[in-house]
């Protein structure tokens, strides 16, 4: 009669053992069979883990850096959009220019590889802050005038976000002046002749506000006539 041959437990799992090593080392995609981290490091991923801030009127630049995938990569926006005066290179990932606007600006970047047969890509959300300029009152001394005489003269601020809210805070203007807290407007007739000092104060509306104080010495109020 025929007779079974008996299985030896320990051949049995060397050969089994001996069977997924071959399957790994010939690249077979077997369940269990662990990939290395030097295989994922081939996979593309942009690495920034955020952007830099800028600042209306001052130049920017943030490099976007990439780890993994065939170079050279090709960077574009593929959602949101930069803020005015900033622009991306498609060939580096520079970040660059002269930002016109403040703001946040939420933006989703992608960067594509040079893989032939299949490309690979990754892509990263961002949000660029970028800073309003300083608010700053431009005007340091108002022209004199003379009593009696109709008089008028605007006050002139800059950055910040208009529209602006003008105040005197310390002293006083001359006699028959008043200042219109809208438009910065100092108008009148002014009723008596002399030197004033006055400071004024302005803010704009922004979230939070931002204020600006300047102390302004008038030319004289000559009388009239």
């Amino acid at each position: 009669m025929f007779k079974r041959p008996v299985r030896n437990p320990r051949l049995l799992l060397a050969a089994v053992s001996a069977f997924i090593l071959a399957t790994a080392a010939c690249g077979g995609g077997g369940a269990g069979v662990a990939v290395s981290p030097a295989a994922n490091a081939r996979f593309l991923k942009i690495m920034n883990a955020g952007l830099l801030a800028g600042a209306v009127g001052s130049p920017y630049a943030n490099q976007l850096v990439a780890q993994g995938g065939a170079p050279p990569l090709t960077w574009k926006v593929v959602m949101g959009s930069l803020p005015p005066g900033i622009s991306l290179s498609a060939q580096t990932g520079l970040l660059y220019g002269l930002p016109r606007q403040g703001g946040e600006f939420p933006v989703t970047v992608e960067a594509v590889d040079s893989t032939l047969l299949q490309q690979q890509q990754a892509m990263a959300s961002f949000t660029l802050e970028v800073a309003d300029p300083p608010l700053t009152i431009q005007t340091a001394v108002v022209p004199g005038g003379a009593a009696g005489t109709p008089y008028w003269f605007r006050l002139q601020a800059s950055g910040g976000i208009t529209p602006y809210l003008w105040t005197v805070v310390a002293g006083s203007l001359p006699a028959g002046l008043q200042l219109d807290p809208c438009t910065g407007d100092i108008s009148g007739t002014p009723t008596s002749a002399g030197n004033f000092q006055f400071t004024i104060q302005v803010v704009d509306s922004s979230s939070p506000q931002n204020s600006s104080q300047v102390t302004i010495a008038s030319a004289p109020l000559h009388l009239g006539g």
